[in-house]
């Protein structure tokens, strides 16, 4: 199953809601989504179909299930995948730290037979994947917490 990082997005945000569900609108603007009081308005035309996709892939991924013209609800089968996505997101967290220390480690052992210059640029780009990594995980958090 390949699901769209929106789709992903708006199957972990419905899952959070109350009562699982859905609800859209066609305003002047375009798409309007809203599920766990969030809304997820089109910018554009392009922006808008990729809504509408996610909306569409989720539907026929059995994900959820349409409860009126407006309006969706999370099936059992979406309530398991966001629930083994959240796990599987848990598990790549753990994953990147243990690349992480396995990347110092490494960088420990180096440092005895490198320049200078050499460690300035290993320990920049040690700094530079932990901020992303940071960033990853404050990304993840906001979308899974809402």
């Amino acid at each position: 199953m390949t699901l769209s990082s929106f789709a992903r997005t708006l199957l972990a945000e419905a899952v959070q809601d109350p009562q699982g569900s859905i609800e859209t609108a066609y305003h002047r603007g375009g798409l309007h989504i809203q599920t766990n009081r969030k809304a997820f308005d089109a910018e554009n035309a392009r922006h808008g179909a990729e809504l509408e996709e996610a909306l569409s892939s989720l539907e026929s991924e059995g994900l959820i299930n349409r409860i009126g013209d407006n309006a969706f609800r999370v099936t059992t089968e979406g309530f398991r995948i966001a629930k083994e996505e959240s796990s599987s997101e848990r598990y790549d967290a753990a994953t990147i730290d243990k690349i992480l220390d396995l990347i110092e480690e490494v960088g420990r052992q180096v440092k005895a037979s490198t320049s200078e210059s050499e460690l300035r640029l290993i320990d920049d780009i040690l700094e530079r994947l932990k901020a992303r990594v940071d960033d990853l995980r404050g990304f993840r958090r906001s979308v899974l917490s809402g």
